[in-house]
């Protein structure tokens, strides 16, 4: 370049509003965030004061965690339940709808879709890492790092959580006098880590599939989900081949493992070893189709590399998620791999919302649309209200079943009858009730019994005399 002269690059950004970085946004194409900004999806937002920063980020991290519990619990330990597969459903969807979001470059006319979509991606861990990134400002590289290590931390805990739950259950004087049973630990930590590692498994194949998305600008090449990294030095090169590592441990890694778990086990899925280390992978579906939740995966896998590969091309994202949603609604009703015919259903629906997102997405490539807000309002309005009614159906169903537990579950049985028993009250007189304890001897002479203000109430069989 010589003095006085200018070049001129468009800019796509959300970020670029008549040429000019906006919303915290700066660098180059404004593809970087500015102090007190942190990056959401692929747009800079406003870091909240640092106590409500702590508060947003321990909520998040115990909202997740503890999801991540009770269906890791449920799905080891617990018998096969219509709740444990809603559980499921309900986090799938939910995190197919955050990786929707990351077509962020079509829903930029509407805050309130954003926000719902980030609002899903607590599922990938995304509002942790949003908080985490205003506390102390992470690059990309420095994210990436964060979330490879995030499987060996819940790994770690996994195993010291079964270790603390297998003393509690056999006691210190046992493991003293008898010894550790290794085999049943192992399977335990075995069985619940694989559980694990498929949930966070679409996050880690999101961050992966970040370092390898780079664009051009200026004839030099920058990372598209930060574009103060460059894509052409040796520190690039050394994070990609770190990458390319965890493609194989993670991206293959565990669907592979997952699916050779099964396989081997194929005609013995009802053995209670079997159900107790593999029931979260194959419960609630046929026999036949024991691998329909390797299915599933993969489909996320797709449909994060597509957000992330063909960012630079909204339309042909969109398209190609179109289709790759399509084809899983079309195998789901040609497979029907769920048992229960309701759960069939509320997974097809859960397709047909996603579909139907992506679709009224295309409506944004209309000629003139951007000048249009009555369309916009429109368009906010049906997105924003097929979602939340799926969201509203499947957490419904949850409750339903959760209550219908509760309501045959005799421990909780006992203690609600206890405590009918102790706060009973005769609905129609109930000035002079009382109260008395079977053991004791009453006199009862000075009581007229045939008078309607008095009522007695025996717990368990006594004699009068």
């Amino acid at each position: 370049r010589s003095p006085g002269t200018y070049s001129f690059f468009k800019c796509d950004s959300p970020s670029c509003q008549n040429g000019t970085c906006t919303g915290g946004a700066t660098g180059p194409v404004c593809g970087v965030c500015e102090y007190g900004y942190a990056l959401v999806g692929y747009k800079c937002a406003r870091c909240p004061e640092k106590g409500a920063t702590v508060f947003l980020f321990i909520l998040s991290a115990a909202v997740v965690i503890g999801g991540i519990i009770i269906l890791i619990w449920r799905s080891v330990t617990g018998e096969r339940t219509e709740r444990t597969i809603i559980l499921k459903v309900l986090i799938n969807y939910l995190q197919t709808l955050a990786f929707v979001g990351g077509f962020e470059y079509i829903w930029s006319f509407s805050k309130p879709i954003l926000s719902m979509f980030q609002s899903a991606s607590t599922t990938n861990f995304s509002v942790g890492i949003f908080t985490v990134t205003c506390a102390v400002p992470w690059n990309q590289f420095q994210k990436f790092t964060f979330y490879m290590i995030i499987p060996a931390v819940g790994i770690g805990i996994i195993v010291l959580f079964c270790y603390i739950r297998f003393v509690i259950n056999k006691g210190i004087r046992f493991l003293r006098f008898r010894g550790f049973h290794r085999d049943d630990s192992f399977e335990s930590v075995r069985s619940t880590a694989l559980v694990f590692l498929l949930i966070v498994h679409p996050t880690l194949t999101q961050q992966i599939f970040l370092i390898f998305s780079c664009k051009d600008f200026a004839g030099r090449k920058y990372l598209t989900n930060d574009m103060s990294l460059r894509c052409d030095d040796e520190r690039y090169n050394f994070w990609r081949s770190v990458a390319v590592g965890m493609v194989f441990l993670y991206v293959i890694g565990i669907p592979l493992l997952a699916f050779l778990s099964l396989f081997r086990h194929r005609n013995n899925l009802t053995d209670l070893s079997v159900k107790r280390r593999y029931r979260f992978l194959f419960e609630g579906y046929f026999r036949s189709l024991y691998f329909w939740e390797i299915v599933v995966v993969l489909r996320k896998v797709v449909l994060v590399a597509i957000a992330v590969f063909l960012r630079e091309d909204p339309f042909r994202s969109v398209f190609c998620g179109v289709w790759l949603l399509s084809l899983a609604l079309l195998s789901n009703f040609w497979a029907i791999p769920y048992e229960s015919r309701y759960i069939q259903i509320l997974e097809n629906s859960s397709l047909m919302v996603l579909l139907c997102t992506l679709f009224f997405g295309l409506f944004s490539f209309a000629p003139g649309f951007e000048t249009r807000p009555a369309e916009q309002r429109a368009m906010t309005a049906l997105v924003f209200i097929v979602n939340i009614i799926m969201i509203l159906v499947l957490s419904l169903s949850l409750i339903y079943f959760y209550y219908n537990y509760i309501s045959q579950n005799r421990i909780i049985q006992k203690i609600l009858a206890k405590l009918r028993n102790f706060f009973i009250v005769d609905r129609k007189h109930t000035d002079t009730r009382m109260l008395v304890d079977s053991s004791e001897d009453i006199d009862l002479s000075d009581l007229s019994l045939d008078d309607p203000k008095y009522s007695i109430t025996l717990s368990e069989p006594v004699t009068i005399d």
